[in-house]
């Protein structure tokens, strides 16, 4: 019967921190930048734009400059290189020729000629057309083995509608909050 008398938990929460203590963080001790000055390891971006805005092509301008050490907005500015990253595609809607069309518009003689000495090895796609339903543990299993395969910094998703299946009854908001927490998982999970 004591065993089921719940006290109250005394010790330190995961997470509880004093603000001071992480506003006064040495630089050396924050996670570290994917992207200098646009975003660091631990970050999530939504990009959310009507169909055809170039939301595809902005995504793989950024991962493939991201993959091979070049700030995707300002990739002449001294100062703008950096660590090349480790990038995984994950491309639920598009044909292997929209894919291959769009980035060879940011092809490696144009990074090359902005200084980059290109990688092929650090730039991934999963490709799948017809979608994922990450709340499937076979669908979910497939990103995870290519997660655990490349060991990406960063990730480059979507389009978000084309990664579950809605359940009856339910709309695109529960839908979309189910398969954000599977990637939140994910991303903890894979760092």
């Amino acid at each position: 019967e004591l065993e089921r008398v719940e006290l109250p938990d005394t010790r330190m929460p995961d997470g509880l921190v004093l603000l001071d203590d992480l506003l006064h963080r040495p630089p050396a001790e924050r996670v570290p930048w994917v992207i200098p000055g646009l975003l660091r390891r631990d970050w999530r971006v939504v990009v959310v734009a009507v169909e055809g805005a170039g939301k595809t092509l902005a995504l793989q301008q950024i991962g493939m400059c991201a993959s091979q050490g070049l700030h995707p907005f300002a990739p002449e500015e001294p100062g703008s290189d950096y660590e090349p990253q480790r990038v995984l595609f994950v491309d639920l809607e598009n044909s292997e020729d929209r894919i291959v069309e769009g980035v060879e518009r940011i092809n490696p003689p144009t990074m090359a000629a902005a200084g980059a000495m290109f990688d092929r090895t650090r730039a991934w796609i999963l490709k799948r057309p017809h979608g994922l339903n990450l709340r499937t543990r076979n669908d979910l299993g497939v990103l995870d083995a290519a997660l655990s395969r490349v060991k990406p910094s960063l990730v480059c998703f979507g389009p978000m509608y084309k990664a579950t299946v809605r359940e009856r009854g339910e709309g695109w908001d529960e839908a979309a909050m189910a398969v954000q927490r599977v990637l939140d998982r994910l991303r903890y999970r894979h760092r």
